[in-house]
Formats: C-alpha cells, structure tokens, sequence
C-alpha cells in the first residue's frame, strides 16, 4: 500500500511556522498534495468548486478577494484581452469591463467602468 510524508515547512524558523499557520497555504498545500496523488495514481484532480460570490459593487475600495474573482472571471469572458489577476482595480480591469459590457450589448454610456454592479457580477458568474 502506497503512503506518503510530506513536509510543509520547518516549525523551528519562525517564518515558515508563521506560513503554516495561514489557511490559505494550508489549502494551497493540501490542493498540491491531492493534485500529486492524483498524478501517481493517473486519475484526473477534480478540483473544489468554490461558491464565492462577492456583494457588489466591486470597484478599487473592494477587498481584494473580490477584485480576483472579478478579474479572474473577466479573463475567461475576454479571452482576446487578459489582465492580470492581482487584486487591484486598475485601468486595465476598468478596460475589460467596458469590454465585457460592450460584448453583451450594454448601454454603458452612464457609466465609466470604475465599478461592476450586481448586473454584472450576476452575468460573470454563469462564466
């Protein structure tokens, strides 16, 4: 029978034992473990879906957990024009708004793209 032991860091350097600390390097560690099981055993790594949807509206003030799922799901709406997922508001997320909002066929001319309303996030999300 097949086992594994994994270290994820040291607990006697403070950094590393303050990182393992972090749920979200717990996740990140345990996604990698199960992606590695599922590579050993040549099965396909499913991963969990999340069902995160941020309030609206999303603009520079937002936290930056929402500003990635924004971008993240602009990305996917705009193949031909991807920014980068780095939870900050920038021209760039502002430029693929207007885009995406001019794909759907959305009067837009109120609006400048400095933040996405419920409309918005409500269609991203089917992405």
């Amino acid at each position: 029978m097949p086992a594994i032991l994994t270290e994820s860091g040291f607990m006697d350097n403070l950094e590393e034992a303050r990182t393992m600390l972090d749920p979200e390097f717990q996740k990140a560690d345990a996604e990698a473990t199960c992606r590695g099981i599922c590579k050993y055993f040549g099965v396909t790594y499913i991963p969990e879906k999340e069902d995160y949807i941020p309030a609206a509206p999303i603009n520079q003030m937002s936290d930056t957990k929402a500003i990635k799922w924004l971008q993240e799901h602009l990305n996917k709406a705009n193949p031909n024009y991807t920014i980068p997922v780095d939870g900050k508001y920038g021209p760039k997320t502002r430029i693929a708004i207007l885009m995406y909002a001019e794909s759907k066929g959305w009067d837009w001319s109120k609006n400048t793209g400095y933040s996405a309303g419920q409309g918005t996030i409500n269609s991203l999300k089917k992405i």
